[in-house]
């Protein structure tokens, strides 16, 4: 061997030495790093042990926690890029105060848009490039090869949801949420997750491209209010892909069980293969998680220093304190859909600050320029109150005016709103005011009698027999009342005029209540009565009349109520909406202010007329046929 040779093999083999070294040192150190991660694993798992042991200790008094705070809830509930801004309603005077009704908020469940008619052309992938508005906490934890916890893959477009589990466990303050199973077995999970599939973008309307845009311009804060039936769902699936393709999770909140279902169903069929969880307290092997407020509320789905987005449907009905501990900082992107987001009271102080603002807004111009709901005419039909119902009536009536002054004066302004005397008078009631107190039970008793006179009043249902020939042709009716005893009534007032009719009420359970709407989507009963639980979450696409026999005083109830009739026709054809309203009452349009929310519906409305039965009955028959 040469000199050059030797001097070759020997700077071959310093070269070696020197890879040999700095390869040990490596792995040194990741040893260390693996020991120091299995110490933490050991920590965390005993930590979750203990922590399991202690829930299952004290699950009998959780359950009485959860009721009352449940019942609690219950009760409490009852600018801009492109959009239409609607007025609300005027102010009355303290000479002659107001005789509408106050607005009762109903904890009510807005319908999933599921968009089945969407703009057509091809793929659109629309991938924005992330600008959180809240500062994110770094990492998600390291990865660690051991056992998972069972996350079943849904890969079926049909997703069964376990409706009789409990709501879920009250947690503390949302900026501390209590160590429990949930992030420790995250922990565990994360290395099962499997890897993400192509996230294609849903075809999206061009009202829905600019609402997405205004919440990203907005750093993913904030809030798109759209009229009911138009395709909010949409919006959020678009969202919930830019989160995707970003490498966040997705977690969506509804009110209701029958909303998680729906939104399961399209993530499934937008999203195939995507890990989809309906069940918070469960395994947290998942990339988007659909759950009610409640379990979400109860149970923190996210693992130590995660930043994820938050899709709250309904966003308006999370203003209640238990409700928002839903809503976690750790939610750095966070997008709500609502038709009507501004609540008018206390529970707005709790949404503002975490959704801001609206961001984007849709009103009917705008969703009727555009095709996305069906044209629609509205009817305002007058029957008149027997003596009985009058002299109820006319007693409530004077109870109110008496009351209103004393409320007003202690409220110190004599022009203030109804809304703004209800909450009052409902605030001196519940501090139990040893001066005013009366008073305001006085007003708030009068108010409800009165409602209930109206929704109750006789010749509405008996109107139904007039209007049955409009029933009969329609593509499907849906029958708004204020009672159950007022759904049944309509229901079989409808089977005798000819109508194969049927009705839906709290006191059934779920599966017979979504047989009997199945009847109705498929066209085997022609109408369905219900009282409020048709108001929001009831997907009929077909339904083309709706008939209200308790007119609402409530905006939000309003267009939801037209919303179950206005989504978009295949054949193009428009809705019909009957208002019945007891004449030489508040709900006369001859006799008060049209309600805003009224007004607003009328205005957009292809044609709109008011009628009083009996007399009037064939006339208003040829106005719905249109």
């Amino acid at each position: 061997m040469t000199d050059v040779d030797r001097r070759a093999v020997a700077a071959e083999f310093g070269a070696l030495a020197a890879d040999l070294a700095s390869l040990t040192a490596t792995l040194t150190t990741t040893l260390t790093d693996m020991e120091a991660r299995l110490a933490r694993l050991e920590r965390l798992f005993a930590a979750d042990e203990a922590h399991e042991v202690g829930e299952r200790a004290g699950s009998d008094a959780q359950v009485d926690v959860v009721s009352s705070e449940s019942a609690a809830v219950e009760e409490r509930l009852s600018s801009p890029p492109e959009g239409v801004v609607q007025s609300t309603g005027g102010r009355p005077a303290v000479e002659e105060p107001p005789v509408e009704e106050p607005p009762v908020e109903e904890p009510a469940v807005e319908d999933v848009d599921p968009g089945a008619d969407v703009a057509p052309g091809a793929d659109r992938r629309v991938v924005l490039e992330p600008s959180p508005a809240v500062d994110e906490p770094a990492g998600k934890g390291p990865s660690v090869e051991s056992p998972p916890a069972p996350a079943p893959q849904i890969s079926e477009p049909e997703v069964e949801v376990d409706e009789s589990r409990s709501p879920g466990r009250t947690a503390g303050p949302a900026e501390t949420p209590p160590p429990g199973s949930a992030p420790v077995a995250a922990f565990r999970a994360i290395a099962s997750l499997p890897d993400l599939p192509e996230i294609r973008m849903p075809d999206l309307y061009p009202w829905q491209l600019d609402a997405l845009e205004a919440w990203h311009h907005d750093g993913k804060v904030g809030v798109v209010e759209a009229v009911t039936g138009a395709g909010k769902t949409r919006v959020g699936l678009a969202a919930m892909a830019n989160a995707l393709i970003d490498g966040r999770r997705v977690v969506v909140i509804a009110p209701t069980q029958g909303l998680v279902t729906q939104w399961a169903a399209q993530v499934v069929e937008h999203f195939p293969g995507v890990r989809l969880s309906t069940d918070a307290s469960r395994s947290p092997g998942w990339h988007v998680l659909i759950d009610t407020v409640h379990t979400v509320a109860g149970h923190d789905p996210l693992w130590p220093d995660e930043a994820a987005l938050l899709v709250a449907d309904e966003a308006h009905r999370y203003g209640a304190p238990t409700f928002a501990q839903a809503l976690r900082p750790s939610f750095t992107q966070r997008l709500g859909l609502s038709a009507t987001f501004e609540r008018g009271d206390e529970g707005d102080d709790i949404l503002r600050p975490f959704f801001r603002d609206v961001c984007f807004r849709l009103g009917y111009e705008r969703a009727l320029a555009d095709g996305l709901i069906a044209r629609f005419r509205v009817a305002q039909v007058g029957v008149p109150l027997s003596p009985p119902e009058r002299a109820e009536y006319d007693a409530a009536s004077a109870g109110i005016r008496r009351a209103w002054y004393v409320i007003a004066a202690d409220l110190g302004r004599p022009t203030a709103g109804l809304a703004e005397i209800v909450a009052h008078a409902s605030h001196l009631a519940a501090r139990n005011d040893r001066r005013l107190a009366g008073p305001a039970r006085t007003l708030l008793a009068a108010f409800s009698k009165r409602s209930d006179v109206l929704a109750r009043a006789a010749a509405k249902v008996t109107a139904l027999e007039l209007l049955a020939p409009a029933v009969s042709t329609s593509g499907g009716t849906i029958v708004f009342t204020g009672a159950t005893a007022s759904a049944l009534q309509a229901a079989e007032t409808l089977e005798r005029a000819g109508c194969v009719s049927a009705a839906v009420h709290g006191e059934m359970d779920q599966g017979e209540r979504e047989e009997r709407l199945e009847l109705l989507r498929t066209g085997q009963t022609r109408s369905i009565s219900a009282p409020r639980l048709l108001d929001e979450g009831v997907d009929v696409p077909d339904a083309d009349l709706g008939i209200i026999l308790a007119a609402s005083k409530s905006r939000r109830q309003m267009i939801q109520r037209l919303g179950r009739v206005v989504r978009r026709k295949p054949d193009g054809r428009s809705a019909r909406l009957v208002v019945l309203y007891a004449l030489g009452t508040s709900e006369d349009p001859g006799v008060e202010t049209v309600p805003a929310h009224l007004q607003e519906i009328v205005t957009h409305a292809d044609a709109a007329a008011t009628f009083a039965l009996p007399r009037q009955s064939q006339e208003a028959l040829a106005f719905l046929r249109g």
